[in-house]
């Protein structure tokens, strides 16, 4: 309990600021800049803290492998990551490990898989908008730079309350978010180019 202060703004600093980076950046800003701040700011934290050992157990990797998740380190901290955020994941991933490892982990969840061409674009709106309402999760793979902005209100989680009631506006539809609905945003692009909100 001494150290839970530390160990959380350390989890959560990692889930929220180094997703987009290498191992190497990522053990860099840790070091340099997390810890360095907790140690200067006399913020208690576990000695030598990792942020997998907060976010995650054994149990759990070993699961994530058993799904096709490479158990590399850098694998497993983004496993850490998507699992842990409450936004939407946006996976860069040009070897499909990534995509690999949804598919199977969310396959008994009912996960709906999707794409955004010209071709598909009517049939991913209704998808989405199902989903949203029924809860279940849906993966769009192989996005390109543009995504289109129909979909926005859903990446962006617009979300407005009203009561204990959760509602996304989508053009005229109101949707109701279920709690279980989650979004999975795949680009095979190895250097895209999203605006901020992605």
């Amino acid at each position: 309990m001494d150290y839970i202060i530390g160990d959380v703004l350390l989890a959560s600093s990692f889930v929220s600021y180094v997703g987009p980076f290498s191992k190497k950046f990522r053990e860099a800003i840790i070091k340099d800049n997390f810890l360095t701040f907790f140690a200067k700011n006399n913020v208690p934290s576990t000695p030598n803290a990792s942020p997998l050992t907060i976010l995650t157990n054994e149990a759990q990797k070993a699961e994530w492998n058993t799904q096709f998740l490479p158990s590399d380190n850098v694998s497993t901290e983004n496993g850490s990551i998507l699992t842990s955020s409450d936004r939407y994941s946006l996976m860069i991933d040009p070897q499909l490990q990534g995509i690999t490892w949804i598919r199977e982990k969310e396959k008994n969840s009912g996960l709906e898989v999707t794409r955004l061409t010209p071709e598909t674009m009517n049939q991913a709106i209704k998808i989405l908008e199902r989903s949203v309402e029924q809860g279940k999760p849906v993966l769009i793979e192989n996005l390109e730079n543009a995504i289109d902005a129909s979909i926005a209100p859903i990446y962006g989680r617009q979300i407005i309350k009203r009561g204990r009631t959760s509602i996304i506006k989508m053009g005229d539809k109101e949707l109701t978010l279920d709690p279980k609905f989650n979004l999975f945003l795949h680009t095979k692009l190895s250097n895209p180019h999203y605006p901020p909100e992605i």
